[in-house]
């Protein structure tokens, strides 16, 4: 394990398409009590490392982090002693590597210029920055706790108080938003300086208030499908333009002109995701990725606390997935899955040993699948045969943004084709 993930759970209050497990609260600093009880016990899982809390039979086999990445909820909020303690903490179970990536979120209105230099001092290299949008009547349509120009002063505090890489999360598919507002946040952002961009497709979660105010595609301002798929076509050209590559469905990096290969500031952490990397996760309703195991915290702040107090045994976890060490087909399915939301897509291989044949079934029944994509122009494929044997060596990749756009069409064609084998 060389990546683990803390989850912040504290926000000023509930965005109104959020179904994160989020605590909200005015500020970290009114609620001491509540903050430093929920660091106590992420502390406490933190130094236990894999004591249980990872899955079950599963060890945690330290190693130095080349990533940390808090996350939230509001992870701005919280104090910089906290940040301390929960990198002390990890310093000390883990190590961390010389040049390791630590990201932290950051929401405009929460955080100061000092609180930025703070954060640098600690080891802090990277920031996302929860922009969502720079209009403001998006921004209160989304119910959102700060302005357009609280957004903007939060990436320009970012970067001039001495962390260089910084990300601007965005949302795509708000109801009633415009392309050309869309078009004019995104050159906004990359006129700031920012090296990363996220764009994420606004979803309507059950049970959150834009769910509710909006249930039906197409009406009171909600986009239908079409439009949506409008959106992202027009976010990648507008980006594409811009000199950012597109090397995930809903991330872009800045490419230098001088760089070759893959852009340096691609999001180290969450490749680790994509490519099925073992990571650890700490906090309310964070999933670690251990020996082919996913497993999720218990949501709710009081169940967790619950939960490490009892001394965060295996048995208080929710397996996320069913793709352990003993189920290649399903660990194979996931890394086609996961691997196929990047540019770069996969390279899979049939394995020696009594698993080859089938696996090999597997990559050929997904390469039928990709095939009409490939004529299509949404995605690249090639199958490499052995000598004999079953077809040992798929190489795939979705096209952006075309393939991009359609991913679950075919992501579904290659799952099912897996699936109806025997």
């Amino acid at each position: 394990v060389q990546s683990a993930y803390i989850h912040v759970p504290f926000c000023r209050q509930r965005c109104r398409y959020c179904d994160f497990p989020i605590a909200v609260v005015s500020s970290a600093g009114s609620h001491t009590n509540a903050v430093n009880q929920y660091l106590d016990a992420l502390v406490e899982e933190v130094q236990r490392g894999g004591a249980g809390g990872f899955a079950a039979s599963t060890e945690l086999h330290p190693a130095p982090l080349t990533t940390i990445y808090f996350g939230g909820g509001t992870p701005s909020l919280l104090p910089t002693a906290g940040f301390e303690r929960i990198l002390e903490a990890l310093h000390l179970r883990f190590g961390v590597a010389e040049g390791a990536e630590i990201t932290v979120e950051l929401d405009p209105g929460t955080f100061d210029p000092e609180k930025v230099r703070e954060l640098v001092t600690l080891g802090v290299n990277r920031a996302s920055v929860g922009v969502q949008s720079l209009d403001d009547m998006t921004l209160q349509r989304c119910g959102r706790g700060h302005g357009a120009q609280e957004a903007v002063r939060a990436i320009e505090a970012a970067l001039a108080n001495g962390i260089s890489n910084v990300s601007a999360d965005l949302l795509s598919g708000v109801p009633s938003q415009t392309e050309g507002q869309l078009r004019d946040d995104l050159r906004a952002v990359v006129g700031l300086g920012v090296t990363h961009v996220s764009v994420y497709d606004l979803q309507f979660e059950p049970g959150t208030a834009f769910e509710r105010r909006y249930p039906e595609p197409g009406k009171a301002g909600r986009p239908t499908a079409d439009a949506a798929a409008e959106l992202y076509v027009a976010t990648h050209g507008e980006l594409a333009a811009s000199g950012f590559e597109h090397y995930e469905i809903s991330s872009f990096a800045r490419h230098p002109v001088t760089c070759v290969g893959p852009s340096p500031f691609r999001s180290r952490h969450n490749m680790g995701y994509w490519l099925r990397t073992p990571y650890a996760a700490f906090g309310n309703g964070a999933a670690s990725f251990v020996a082919g195991v996913r497993a999720m915290r218990p949501r709710k702040v009081a169940a967790y606390l619950a939960w490490v107090a009892r001394g965060g045994p295996a048995e208080g976890l929710q397996e996320v997935d069913a793709s352990p060490r003993d189920d290649p087909r399903g660990a194979l399915i996931e890394a086609l899955l996961l691997g196929l939301r990047t540019s770069d897509g996969v390279q899979l291989r049939a394995a020696d040993g009594r698993d080859a044949e089938d696996a090999g079934r597997c990559l050929e029944a997904a390469a039928r699948a990709l095939r009409p994509w490939v004529e299509t122009g949404h995605a690249e494929a090639s199958l490499q045969d052995s000598d004999g044997g079953p077809s040992t060596l798929l190489r795939a990749r979705l096209v952006p943004p075309e393939g991009f756009l359609v991913s679950d069409a075919i992501l579904s064609d290659a799952l099912a084709a897996i699936l109806d084998l025997p």
